[in-house]
């Protein structure tokens, strides 16, 4: 009778272990698009509990390349060579921060900018997603369920693996 006892405590034990290992683990999905022209590479590391989980961060990866740059800049810029850019580039990286925090609500901490020799890396942590529904207009009331931002992402042209 012990036996049997110990057998039946030990099998809902290994049970219970078996049911907790079988939460649903972390997904992530890393959406990549490239303006064509210049070669401006945006970039979205979208992570949540589960695929029909709200989103619990998403973060931003940007490659401008100075040729991106001097476009966007119009007829001003279209003369400057590539270390001109550069040095204009890192003249105004704490313009580019604080204009990332007021336009998404991020910390300056949750920024990071590199210039290289060739283009401007930034990378920009959210975890805190007011700023974005107010930017895509998403109400507060409808959730950001990860599958459906990677679809949303899929069908606006990133590329989503």
């Amino acid at each position: 009778m012990k036996r049997t006892k110990r057998f039946v405590a030990a099998s809902l034990c290994a049970l219970l272990l078996a049911g907790c290992g079988g939460v649903s683990k972390e997904v992530t999905s890393t959406c990549t698009a490239e303006m064509p022209g210049a070669g401006l590479v945006m970039s979205a590391v979208i992570k949540a509990p589960a695929e029909d989980a709200e989103i619990s961060s998403i973060d931003f990866k940007f490659e401008m390349p100075f040729a991106a740059i001097r476009e966007a800049a119009g007829d001003a810029a279209a003369n400057l060579s590539d270390s001109e850019v550069k040095s204009i580039v890192e003249s105004q990286e704490e313009t580019y921060i604080s204009t990332i925090t007021t336009l998404l609500g991020v910390d300056a901490a949750d920024i990071k900018t590199e210039v290289t020799d060739s283009a401007l890396n930034m990378e920009i942590s959210m975890k805190d997603f007011d700023k974005i529904r107010t930017v895509f207009d998403i109400s507060e009331d409808q959730k950001m369920i990860y599958k459906d931002i990677v679809s949303g992402a899929e069908s606006n042209g990133f590329a989503c693996e």
